[in-house]
């Protein structure tokens, strides 16, 4: 890894023996399954015999861009978040790639274990493309019951100076509305839980109720009696009793309507 200031000079700062987070971008603009090969390697295979010598190695294709989304809140210093997880959906499409972690609904976050739910990766013939796809991506994510970085890469994705490409060590403290919170409404989730609380405990106080709640009823089964037709034979046992044959000319007497599986 390296800084380039404005005049090309290259600083340097480490090289990992590992692989990187941001592989997947490497994956996506070159077609190299960097994992795969790591352990062929290490299963003895050599980079010649993968193919994996520079001449070999193809031109980058497009463009790619990874966001992380975390459990961390931007507004208070990215502070990691915790939580039960109550809402989870992940976006998809074309160009989207997603490698995820430990997002489920019912999932605990807790302050001891990394705070990365999932890295999506976006490839488009441009960087703003890429950039693009990966706005409606994060808009489709929905995650409820904790904090998220999702607004503060929504705010970088959409900063004219990142999408070209001009930023330097100083972007972040230069634009402080990057940390702004991002204000989701959350209506679905509300809406079921009012639906739940006025069907358990009835019309609350607050919106004119008077009484307590609801009386527990047992629900009332109706009994349904035998209308006393004779029932003819269903076509599934026309084909086992009588054969294929007998089957088609059932079907082909039948006046209604036949549905069924393309599998059975």
């Amino acid at each position: 890894e390296f800084l380039l200031d404005k005049d090309g000079k290259h600083y340097f700062m480490e090289v990992n023996p590992r692989v990187q987070v941001e592989h997947t971008v490497t994956e996506e603009v070159t077609g190299i399954d960097i994992v795969q090969s790591q352990i062929m390697i290490a299963s003895g295979k050599t980079l010649e015999e993968l193919g994996l010598v520079q001449e070999k190695i193809p031109e980058p294709m497009g463009f790619a861009m990874q966001c992380r989304v975390t459990t961390e809140d931007p507004s208070h210093d990215f502070r990691p978040d915790t939580g039960t997880i109550s809402v989870f959906r992940l976006p998809t499409g074309m160009g989207i790639r997603l490698d995820d972690g430990p997002g489920f609904p019912g999932a605990k976050i807790t302050p001891h274990y990394d705070s990365l739910l999932v890295k999506i990766t976006a490839k488009a013939r441009t960087r703003r493309e890429a950039a693009a796809k990966l706005i409606r991506a994060l808009r489709e994510f929905r995650v409820r019951g904790c904090m998220t970085n999702k607004s503060f890469l929504l705010n970088v994705l959409e900063n004219n100076q990142f999408l070209d490409g001009v930023v330097d060590t100083g972007f972040i403290a230069d634009n402080p509305y990057l940390m702004a919170p991002l204000r989701e409404k959350d209506r679905a989730q509300k809406v079921l839980k009012y639906i739940s609380e006025v069907v358990v405990n009835g019309t609350p106080k607050e919106l004119g109720a008077v009484s307590g709640p609801p009386a527990s009823v047992d629900p009332y089964i109706p009994v349904i009696t035998d209308s006393g037709r004779p029932k003819s034979k269903s076509l599934k046992k026309i084909f086992d009793e009588e054969g294929p044959e007998a089957f088609a000319k059932a079907v082909r007497r039948n006046d209604g309507l036949l549905i069924t599986d393309t599998t059975w």
